[in-house]
Parts: C-alpha cells; structure tokens; sequence
C-alpha cells in the first residue's frame, strides 16, 4: 500500500495573511504572536502565557519600526549582495533577533528573544514572515541541511551564524534548493532534507531491529 502523505495540521500553514496588518499597525498583537509560534514551534506556545499584553505590543513594535525604517536591500535573492551590504544585514538581524539574558550584555534580554517563547528559530520566523524576501527562518532541521550533520548540536544561535546560513541559501550548493526561486522556498526545503533524513535513519533503525 502506497504510503499516504500526512496531512498539514492548519495551524503549521505559515500565517502570512497576517503581515499587512501588522506593517500598518506597526506591532504584533498576542493573539497573532500566538498564531506565529504556533506555525513554528507548538513547544512556545504555552511560554507566551509569561509575557503581558503590554510586552508583546512593545517588544513587537520595535521589530516592525525597525523593518520600516531601514533602508537595505529588499530581496537578497535578486541584488548583489556585497560584503558591505551583508555586514549591515548581519547588524540589522542582530539587533532585531536580539539577545537572550544568557549572551546579553548584563544579562538582560534583548531583542525579540526578551520575549518568553520566542527562540532563535521562532525569532527569525518573526522577521521571515514579515520580510520574507530578506530574512529566512532558521531552525535545528535546517541548520544540519546547510552546515552539515551534527551541527545543530554547537551553538548556531547567533548573528553571524545566521548571516552565514543565509549567505548559503542565497548561493547554494544542493540541487534541491537551488531549483527553489525563493528564500522561503529554500529555508523550508532545507528543514524538510533535514527531516526526511532524520525520518529514513529512524525507519532504517527499525529494519535492523
């Protein structure tokens, strides 16, 4: 019997019917926070409950005032991105994705990583969905499709981490995303080779046993 494809579960659809809405009104509600950490990560979800209202519309509102006021390349696939151009990319993502208390400077959070339940992967989603064309998302799946297998292991949760997996999308190396025309194409591409080969070990696992 042919093995039937699992279905999408609606809430893991990417939300992107939200990000006009969120442009005009310059901050993400906490119901649509909800509904983006649901598309990315259901673990968050129950974090969010620790972050008041006034919290999420603050923290969110300086995300999107700094989408909105900066004057950097609007599709990395189609512009030659020079270093220059990278290296602003790369402060821009920074200080928008921030810094968890860890890492900080002090200890205190900053950034859209101040938020409880928004990780680096559910970070760059944030940015991913409001500006796909110029930041993609980047989870555990993905980083072992573009770094290699066990890199998901060190720590990849940082600035220049994320420029270079970015810079890999943009000119990559495998086939599979190479066909794919977009950012988002290639970062959900490069999650999901990193899925199914997760997937094939764990069947292959079985077969021995």
């Amino acid at each position: 019997m042919a093995e039937t494809k699992r279905k999408t579960i609606e809430y893991q659809v990417e939300p992107d019917g939200l990000i006009v809405e969120i442009m005009k009104r310059g901050y993400i509600t906490p119901w649509e926070l909800f509904k983006i950490v649901s598309w990315k990560s259901a673990k968050g979800v129950a974090w969010l409950s620790l972050n008041t209202e006034d919290e999420i519309i603050s923290c969110t509102k300086e995300t999107v005032a700094g989408l909105n006021s900066w004057s950097g390349p609007v599709d990395i696939l189609a512009e030659e991105m020079t270093d220059a151009l990278w290296s602003e990319w790369e402060v821009k993502a920074g200080e928008l994705i921030g810094a968890d208390k860890k890492y900080a400077e002090g200890g205190v959070a900053t950034g859209l990583l101040r938020l409880h339940g928004v990780g680096y992967p559910v970070a760059t989603a944030i940015l991913g969905l409001l500006k796909p064309e110029v930041f993609p998302v980047m989870d555990k799946w993905a980083v072992e499709t573009i770094f290699g297998e066990g890199a998901s292991k060190k720590r990849w949760q940082t600035k220049s981490k994320y420029r270079a997996y970015t810079q890999l999308l943009v000119k990559p190396e495998i086939g599979q995303l190479q066909k794919m025309t977009t950012l988002r194409g290639r970062d959900k591409a490069a999650m999901d080779i990193a899925m199914q080969n997760a997937k094939a070990k764990v069947e292959s696992l079985d077969f021995e046993l």
